[in-house]
């Protein structure tokens, strides 16, 4: 076969792989009603809304939520929406802790019965913690995340995974990010634990194979969730610049710092950040189809921006990051331009 020949064969076959591979993603999940999915984080956002799409299908919905309040909010909305409250079963769930997980397995595994399994295990809850610049985190802002995101994945995985195997065409779904794929300067924490649960997610998927467990990881953009509140990502701000050593503000100076809060003004924008139900919709893709999607990337700005960037070499994604500090007009930290020229913009 010739260079030319092998040139239309890879492109044929490529084509041929995705149109096959979305043919069989339409393929449904026979009798999702008498189905049962366990689903973390489910106070707020993207778990919140997906408890309620599950509930409307007639899906039984083992509800996580850390608080009492998500609780009393899951079941008023759920009423509001003439769901049948016979079919939510919520759970007050802390995914840091051995203790409430274990409760939480041993409620499921009661109201389940004997022999019985769940169909989906979604592990959604997730925070975002401190985002600064690393020279402004604490060893502990990182660990206050991975708590969360990565070993509350872990523990809640370890938990139920024995649940899950119990099924036939049963999945576990994980929330992994864009930030998984490209470590954002700012999101060390965040970025950091998504890298992780990505990883976790590659091991279990090829282990559960043996047992016929699928492993679904939604990577999604940044979108319109609690998480990312203006107000939210102030307050942090200013309260990482209250805590920091004189001798670090000296070295980065109060215009920098002004820059942060300018920047968070502009990222956070509502009007810049994905719509959250297509990130639902993904989740429900992967819980309803018989073949789910191993990686989905959602957003408009992860499909045409942060997974481009993620297969890019570190030197190209270095000068992606020195382009936007020319974009954004990024000044230079006091402590930088007293020692050596810096490619950033000056301080004013």
């Amino acid at each position: 076969m010739g260079p030319a020949a092998l040139l239309l064969l890879l492109p044929s076959l490529l084509l041929l792989f995705l149109l096959i591979r979305a043919l069989l993603e339409l393929i449904p999940v026979s009798r999702l009603d008498k189905r049962s999915v366990l689903i973390t984080g489910c106070d707020s956002g993207f778990g919140f809304d997906l408890a309620l799409r599950c509930l409307g299908a007639g899906m039984r919905v083992f509800a996580g939520c850390l608080t009492q309040t998500g609780i009393q909010s899951l079941k008023k909305s759920a009423q509001e929406k003439g769901i049948a409250l016979e079919l939510l079963e919520p759970i007050e769930l802390d995914v840091t802790s051995d203790e409430s997980v274990a409760k939480a397995l041993e409620f499921v595994e009661r109201k389940l019965g004997p022999g019985k399994g769940l169909h989906a295990l979604v592990n959604n809850a997730g925070i975002s913690g401190n985002e600064s610049w690393d020279d402004w985190l604490i060893p502990k802002d990182y660990e206050d995340v991975f708590q969360v995101n990565t070993l509350g994945t872990i523990r809640v995985t370890h938990a139920f995974k024995r649940l899950v195997k119990r099924e036939r065409e049963s999945r576990i779904v994980i929330m992994a990010s864009s930030c998984g794929r490209v470590a954002l300067p700012t999101l060390g924490p965040y970025s950091v634990s998504k890298f992780a649960v990505e990883a976790y997610a590659d091991i279990i998927r090829t282990e559960l194979i043996l047992f016929g467990v699928k492993v679904a990881v939604i990577e999604p953009g940044f979108f319109r969730t609690p998480i990312t509140n203006l107000d939210r990502g102030n307050a942090i701000l200013e309260k990482i610049w209250a805590r920091l050593p004189e001798i670090t503000k000296q070295e980065y100076g109060p215009n920098f710092y002004k820059f942060c809060q300018n920047y968070l003004l502009f990222f956070l924008n509502p009007t810049r950040l994905n719509p959250p139900e297509m990130v639902v919709d993904a989740y429900w893709h992967a819980i309803s189809s018989a073949w789910p999607r191993r990686r989905r990337q959602v957003g408009l700005d992860m499909h045409f921006f942060y997974w481009p960037v993620s297969m890019l070499c570190a030197e190209f994604q270095d000068l992606f990051f020195l382009l936007s500090t020319f974009i954004f007009r990024i000044p230079t930290p006091i402590g930088c331009s007293q020692r050596w020229h810096s490619p950033l913009a000056k301080s004013h």
